[in-house]
């Protein structure tokens, strides 16, 4: 026997920390209207979807839900990176597709929030998510980690080319007793963080160097460059790698002196959470992913592959996952130099740089 239930949006969301936390704008402005939500996630860790489960309650809907209810809504929100098929019967449909062309005007945040706020009109407006839970345990006063600053140098490990390689001297910049380094176990995963030496870049053409047989091949033999093997960050004093609960690092953020992280769902939780700071964009697009809470600025050198995420210089030149396949040595991470990470992320503390 299945069992009816309506609501009043419905969303599908998949792909990861942050683009669940870049639907959730849209879903907490519902909330705020008394809307009935419901929400689907798809691809997210199981520590992550746990904490949302806890922030948000009831509205979290379980795939093995679907089994047992017969799910209607007035309006259904589906993320492009949701891929699964299952019956949701709606009045109407809106699939957000973040592409090159559409991120020119709006972040898929923003997407999200235009298309709720266009159905349901409200005043209502917040850069920050209300609804994230946040814990200050007794590990966290001992470590005397608050009113710091907090650094994210890592991201998934099948997607390396994100990470930005000079976290060490941003770290000597700042003062180690100063800075707290935060991140998983995934985080220090540097298997696929090699890229081709200028001589293979060369000669080979770039259909070659996308495939990952001739990438594998090439480490193998000992010809891959490492990029951003920051192993001495973990021995770090205040370097804290699968160790603070989601709860514990929503405190963490939102009491740190300032952020620096890269594209990743740390970054995207950091800016929830109500810190400032810079995002760190290479590969990926600042436009797409940007921070909704203006006080998390974003840094990209804006080279003309920039974003190779979207395929902007040809069809040839295109992202990876799983291994780096970029001819430039990720030049757009690592001509970033730790100075001008520090002079921006003064200028959004109202530092003075000495």
């Amino acid at each position: 026997m299945k069992f009816n239930e309506k609501y009043d949006v419905f969303w599908l969301i998949g792909g990861g920390i942050g683009n669940i936390i870049e639907s959730l704008y849209s879903i907490e402005y519902c909330l705020m209207q008394n809307l009935k939500v419901g929400i689907l996630i798809e691809s997210c860790p199981e520590s992550f979807y746990k904490y949302i489960k806890l922030c948000y309650g009831h509205i979290i809907i379980n795939l093995e839900d679907l089994k047992t209810i017969n799910f209607k809504t007035r309006v259904l929100i589906h993320s492009w990176l949701f891929l699964s098929e299952h019956k949701i019967d709606y009045d109407s449909y809106f699939y957000i597709n973040p592409d090159s062309i559409a991120t020119q005007y709006n972040s898929e945040t923003e997407m999200y929030l235009s298309v709720v706020k266009a159905l349901f009109p409200s005043d209502y407006y917040s850069n920050t998510l209300k609804l994230l839970l946040e814990e200050k345990p007794q590990k966290i006063i001992k470590s005397e980690i608050v009113n710091k600053f907090v650094l994210y140098p890592g991201c998934s490990a099948n997607d390396p080319s994100r990470r930005w390689p000079h976290y060490l001297t941003l770290i000597k910049m700042l003062g180690e007793n100063n800075s707290i380094i935060i991140g998983g176990k995934d985080d220090l995963d540097f298997s696929m963080s090699y890229v081709y030496p200028n001589l293979i870049s060369k000669i080979m053409p770039q259909q070659v160097l996308n495939r990952k047989n001739f990438w594998s091949i090439c480490k193998k033999l000992g010809f891959l460059k490492k990029h951003s093997h920051l192993n001495a960050i973990n021995q770090n004093l205040y370097s804290y790698f699968d160790y603070f609960s989601w709860r514990e690092m929503c405190y963490i953020f939102k009491n740190s002196i300032g952020f620096v992280g890269n594209d990743g769902g740390l970054s995207h939780f950091a800016a929830a959470s109500g810190s400032k700071g810079v995002v760190i964009f290479g590969p990926t697009s600042s436009n797409k992913s940007r921070p909704f809470n203006k006080n998390m600025v974003t840094l990209s050198l804006n080279y003309d592959c920039q974003p190779c995420l979207f395929m902007k210089k040809s069809i040839f030149l295109y992202k990876s996952v799983g291994f780096i396949n970029c001819p430039y040595n990720v030049k757009c991470m690592n001509n970033i130099g730790a100075n001008e990470i520090i002079d921006k992320l003064y200028e959004q503390l109202n530092y003075k740089t000495v």
